[in-house]
This record gives structure tokens, sequence and C-alpha cells, in this order.
């Protein structure tokens, strides 16, 4: 069985130089390492796919870039469900016509069973 997803806040404003951050946590008790290779896709906020490819979650506490100048969400799939999952996205603005206005903030994932 594996977890249907992992569902990632992205902010990727190209006008405020938007940028984020996927914090992933995979952990399974007596292994070392997360659990390989699964699906990754991006999608912009009207839900349309702009990014499909395959992340490797090799570590416990995996940092991914997301690429892209559009905001939406970051999907990740197929977790082995015995794992424990926790995520969260850092997302940030730092636009050059008014650094007043630069902030970041943390949105916590969501899984879907």
């Amino acid at each position: 069985d594996v977890l249907d997803r992992v569902h990632f806040r992205v902010y990727l404003d190209q006008a405020n130089n938007g940028k984020t951050k996927i914090v992933l946590f995979t952990r399974k008790p007596g292994t070392i390492g997360g659990p390989g290779i699964v699906p990754y896709r991006r999608y912009n906020e009207a839900g349309s796919l702009v990014h499909d490819t395959n992340v490797n979650l090799s570590k416990v506490v995996n940092v991914i870039d997301v690429p892209g100048t559009s905001n939406g969400w970051v999907s990740i799939w197929n977790i082995p469900f015995n794992w424990h999952t926790y995520g969260f996205s850092i997302n940030s603005a730092s636009p050059g016509f008014n650094p007043a206005l630069t902030w970041d903030a943390i949105f916590e994932a969501y899984v879907l069973p």
C-alpha cells in the first residue's frame, strides 16, 4: 500500500520574486534513508499540470527546491504507507521594487491516504 499523495502549497509569483522549498520527512523505523524515487507533479492555481517528473526521497529529511513562475500546488505521490510522513513548504517573496514587502511563510502539507 502507498499514500495517495502529499500536497504542498507553492508561491512562485514572478512579480514578487516568489520562491518555495519543500521539506518532506520520510522515515520508517529500523531503516536508514528514505523510500526512494516517487512521482512529483506541480499544478498551477487552475489545477492544470505544469511539471511531471520524479523526485528521489533518499533521505529522512528531503529538501526540494521548486522551480517555476506560477503559484499552485506540488503533489508527491506513492510514498509507502508504512513510512512516517510529514512535510511543509517554505514560501517567500522578496520584491526588488519594495524590500519592505519581503515575507516568509511556512505552510503545512496535507496527506491524502
